[in-house]
This record gives structure tokens, sequence and C-alpha cells, in this order.
């Protein structure tokens, strides 16, 4: 899936319009160091030459990056 994304990705870009970068996001369900995350991050062969995300958290993140709390009092158990 995440092929397909940088495909439609790598297709509709503007490459010359760079104060625009495409953004994905969401909840990838995979660890920073799986195959397909290193993939979109351009730390193994991309599955589109020339396209590689930046990982937010790991850029600037801190702490360990939970993305579900069990305090959270609005979520359902």
């Amino acid at each position: 899936q995440l092929d397909e994304v940088c495909r439609l990705v790598a297709d509709r870009r503007d490459p010359s319009d760079q104060a625009f970068p495409p953004i994905l996001c969401g909840d990838l369900n995979a660890v920073p160091t799986s195959d397909e995350i290193r993939s979109i991050t351009g730390e193994a062969p991309p599955s589109v030459p020339g396209l590689a995300f930046t990982d937010a958290w790991a850029a600037v993140g801190r702490g360990p990056g939970y993305t579900w709390d069990d305090r959270n009092p609005y979520q359902s158990h």
C-alpha cells in the first residue's frame, strides 16, 4: 500500500513547487526500522526513485511517542 501511495504522490507533485511539499500522515502500523518505513524515508531503496519523506517524529519528536493513552477519558474501553 505504501508503494501505491508513493506512486500517487509522485504522479501528482510538482517538483518545481518546493513551498508545498507533499505530506503523508497517519498511523502506518509499522515500526521505524521496518522495510516500509525505511523505504519511504530514504534509508532503503525507495519504491519511487527520488521520493523520500522526512519522519517528523525522528526529526523533532520527544518522549516515547505513544499514539494511544489509556488515561484518555474520551476513548472507548
